[in-house]
């Protein structure tokens, strides 16, 4: 877990503001849920365990810290005897300085600065033929670096030894086996089985969140390597003054054209012309352009997934797929024509944003996508569509920015499909 918190760290760090689109969840909720287990709820199973002497087997628990506690004693005692013989090497080197002080103790010699001829001025700052300073480190500087580690190193042995003994010591007393003992082991594991569940869903969410965060961050460095850059408006200004330009040139023609420009590039880059619906691209400029916006009570936000397509596409081919999830597109067209705009955010997913629209609009459209699919089944052979769908609405979900809803809808979705 220490990993996944650190590697969630330096991921939120790089993107900030990376939010995935399949689970609604950011890499700080991420690393914020990870470091609420590790701090909170793992610490807490510890004390209760601890507190009510709980263990699954007893004599292999004890058997277990005897051992650490029989080792980390016998590194006191290694680390011990070091200490006591570097010790003695610096008091060697202690009495020998005494003794050349006590030999140059008459020496009047002084040099040209009227310093005492045994005394190294500025013996620190002292720079070689390439301007660098010396390294002064002298044999009895290496023995003191050494006495403090080994001294650090032998008061973490004991400390980790006490706190072995003081294991061994709480369980050495079976507990009693009362009512309120049953009561505790019963209450810890149920805590630790729901760990371990919310642990093994959460790395779920987390592999898919982690291979959209691969994808997002290997477009932005293309995005920083390509020389090529592509606008999402056109200039509407500069096609017009050429337009008046080239009016006698081009006539009819070339007005024709100027007006279709625009609906040119927006088919070209923002639609997923095999579907002929707005594509990721135009979905992420939409979130981008809105993120700071505060919405109103009325704004919805729908997430449909074709949960079977990988199914199809296995069992019937990719053109059968292709097909199914062309025709899901239309029936997505078709019931959202009153209500907003759905994209198409790749894979199987698709994502609606409808402004000024109440919640019974959606429940609408929502019912109508149902008759559309179920009309579709009852006609198919093999391929019948699945399909789930979440819904958020800014007022009922309390929801008044739009990566809010987004995730509001994603949840929705989770929990229509469990």
């Amino acid at each position: 877990m220490d990993e996944i918190i650190a590697q969630l760290g330096n991921r939120q760090s790089a993107a900030p503001d990376f939010t995935s689109s399949r689970t609604g969840l950011s890499v700080s909720d991420l690393f914020d849920e990870y470091s609420y287990i590790q701090s909170v709820r793992i610490p807490y199973l510890f004390s209760e365990s601890l507190g009510e002497r709980l263990t699954q087997n007893r004599e292999i628990l004890l058997k277990k810290y005897q051992e650490r506690y029989a080792n980390y004693m016998l590194t006191s005692g290694t680390d011990g005897d070091k200490v006591a013989s570097v010790k003695e090497v610096i008091e060697s080197y202690g009495n020998k300085n005494k003794e050349g002080s006590l030999y140059y103790a008459g020496t009047n010699g002084t040099d040209t600065n009227g310093q005492n001829g045994l005394v190294l001025n500025d013996v620190y700052e002292e720079h070689d033929e390439d301007g660098k300073i010396k390294d002064r480190t002298t044999v009895y500087d290496t023995l003191i670096s050494d006495y403090v580690t080994l001294l650090n190193r032998k008061s973490d042995s004991l400390i980790d030894a006490a706190y072995c003994q003081y294991i061994i010591d709480t369980f050495s007393k079976a507990p009693d086996a009362t009512e309120n003992t049953a009561e505790a082991r019963a209450s810890v594991e149920a805590e630790i089985s729901a760990l371990q569940t919310r642990l093994d869903d959460l790395y779920q969410v987390l592999l898919v969140t982690m291979e959209e965060y691969n994808e997002y961050m290997g477009a932005v460095n293309v995005g920083v390597l390509s020389t090529t850059a592509v606008s999402a408006r056109v200039n509407v200004k500069l096609y017009m003054m050429l337009g008046v330009v080239v009016f006698f040139i081009l006539g009819v023609c070339g007005a024709i054209l100027l007006g279709r420009i625009q609906d040119f590039v927006e088919y070209l880059f923002f639609t997923e012309q095999a579907l002929e619906m707005p594509n990721r691209t135009a979905c992420d400029l939409y979130i981008k352009n809105n993120t700071e916006r505060v919405l109103g009570d009325d704004n919805v936000c729908v997430v449909l997934e074709l949960t079977n397509l990988s199914h199809i596409n296995n069992e019937l081919g990719r053109v059968k797929g292709n097909e199914v999830l062309r025709r899901f597109a239309d029936f997505i067209k078709e019931a959202s024509a009153t209500c907003g705009t759905v994209y198409y955010n790749g894979g199987w997913q698709f994502i609606g944003f409808f402004e000024q629209c109440r919640r019974e609009d959606a429940e609408s459209f929502a019912d109508y996508m149902h008759r559309l699919v179920h009309a579709y089944n009852e006609e198919s052979g093999d391929a019948k569509m699945e399909y789930s769908l979440g819904m958020a609405e800014s007022r009922t979900a309390n929801a008044h920015t739009l990566r809010t809803l987004l995730r509001g809808a994603m949840m929705d979705r989770r929990k229509q499909e469990d």
